[in-house]
């Protein structure tokens, strides 16, 4: 399950600096001056970066959740299954002992 951790992360880290290089050539594209490009990416850069980061904060703890509730409902079944093995176990050797035991009678007969 790590592996999958560290797929995720890397995917959702790819994409936000996908979309960071995005909004810069936006930027970079933008038919403004030296100053106001300048102006605008101090401004901008820094909220930007302050609101993926709150995202990826939210996507991480959303990952978190959910993979915490699969795991639950993954070990809740495999308990049930131990148990349901168990039971099936216990009452093959009952029915073992019974045909033995019938078996040793009929050998007397």
């Amino acid at each position: 399950m790590k592996n999958n951790n560290n797929g995720l992360f890397n995917f959702a880290l790819g994409l936000m600096f996908g979309a960071f290089v995005g909004y810069i050539t936006g930027l970079l594209n933008a038919e403004k001056t030296g100053s106001e490009l300048k102006r605008d990416l101090e401004l901008n850069s820094s909220d930007f970066l302050a609101g993926v980061k709150e995202r990826f904060e939210d996507f991480k703890d959303q990952t978190n959740n959910a993979l915490k509730e699969i795991k639950g409902f993954t070990d809740a079944k495999l308990k049930a299954s131990a148990k349901t093995i168990e039971d099936k176990v216990h009452s093959l050797g009952e029915q073992l002992e019974e045909l033995k035991g019938r078996q040793a009678a009929s050998s007397k007969n």
